[in-house]
């Protein structure tokens, strides 16, 4: 229940495991509201600040999940799992478009959809060492049918893949125990980042009465492409 939106859910969610020796299979499903909402816009590809606030068009944001996995465990010190997922969501708030490349909290909405799957290896069977190799691969994208972005495209609803859409991730940790010390590295590696590209820059004057534009010097604008085409470098780092 959110009393400040009006608004009540029923959020029906299950999940079932089956163990079969060393097998293990396993499925859920769910259907999941939540009003805080997280902005960032990645526009600027600098800006990594994230601004938390409650949804702020008295609809709540909405996901459904459902999740499959399977599991085996061949030998005492080895087990194996595999994961996949996929998110219909809907109602998301998701940064205002405009021609300035600055953090804005004002939010437009959008839908949007998630898959993906995630492998997974575990070693070892003691406290003297284990190890752990996952890999997940993703996918993201949103659609929306702001207004400024239909003038931009000339479509009526646009879609894109939004700034968190990592197509990538693998993480490797081991940890040895060993006469009293505790050794352990963790090394992770990240596909990059969407980022918009510019195509340029411009002036422009604000024409809403008489303007001299020989005497306005006007402001300077970001001219960009379609949302979120370009890619940040891939990212890695190691821990010991």
């Amino acid at each position: 229940s959110f009393p400040s939106k009006g608004e009540t859910f029923i959020e029906p969610r299950l999940r079932i495991v089956w163990n079969a020796g060393k097998h293990r299979f396993s499925t859920a499903a769910g259907v999941y509201h939540q009003e805080i909402t997280g902005l960032n816009d990645r526009r600027d590809a600098g800006d990594i600040f994230t601004a938390w606030t409650a949804a702020p068009f008295g609809s709540i944001p909405e996901a459904r999940h459902v999740i499959a996995g399977y599991r085996i465990e061949p030998t005492r010190w080895v087990r194996l799992s595999a994961e996949g997922f996929y998110k219909d969501l809907a109602n998301l708030n998701v940064p205002e478009w405009t021609a300035f490349p600055r953090f804005t909290t004002n939010v437009q909405l959008a839908d949007g959809t998630a898959r993906g799957f995630d492998l997974r290896m575990e070693l070892g069977s003691s406290e003297t060492f284990q190890a752990t190799v996952s890999w997940g691969r993703s996918e993201v994208e949103y659609e929306t049918t702001a207004r400024a972005l239909q003038i931009l495209t000339g479509e009526d609803a646009v879609a894109y893949t939004p700034p968190h859409d990592r197509k990538d991730q693998l993480n490797v940790m081991a940890n040895v125990n060993l006469k009293g010390f505790n050794f352990s590295a963790r090394w992770q590696f990240g596909s990059g980042l969407p980022f918009n590209e510019s195509l340029g820059f411009d002036r422009y004057v604000l024409l809403d009465s008489l303007v001299s534009v020989t005497e306005v010097p006007g402001e300077e604008r970001v001219l960009y492409g379609r949302p979120y085409t370009g890619r940040l470098p891939t990212y890695h780092r190691l821990d010991i």
